[in-house]
């Protein structure tokens, strides 16, 4: 399975009249183990489609394109939460945003 380290939660690409509130979230951060990319490539994926599934391999995101394994995420990514009165998770590192 494909792993996402250094990850964050990024607004996908769309449509620029599109609220942000409106548009769908995906991942960015380093893949490891991509068919496509080499080790540590910086990417953003496809959309996410619900919130993170725990495994035994730990938690998995399922986008439009492929699931990942969530590695560690974005430092940066933590700060940026905090700042803006969010609290990160590590047992529900990412939420369904039907929810």
């Amino acid at each position: 399975m494909v792993r996402i380290e250094k990850w964050a939660v990024v607004l996908a690409p769309g449509d620029v009249y599109t609220p942000p509130a409106q548009r769908d979230r995906a991942l960015y951060g380093e893949v490891y183990g991509h068919p496509k990319f080499a080790e540590g490539f910086l990417v953003n994926t496809s959309v996410i489609l619900g919130g993170s599934i725990k495994t035994a391999a730990g938690h998995v995101v399922k986008t439009e394109s492929r699931d990942y394994l969530l590695g560690e995420p974005d430092p940066a990514y933590i700060t940026w939460l905090e700042q803006q009165g969010m609290v990160f998770d590590p047992e529900q590192p990412i939420k369904d945003s039907n929810a």
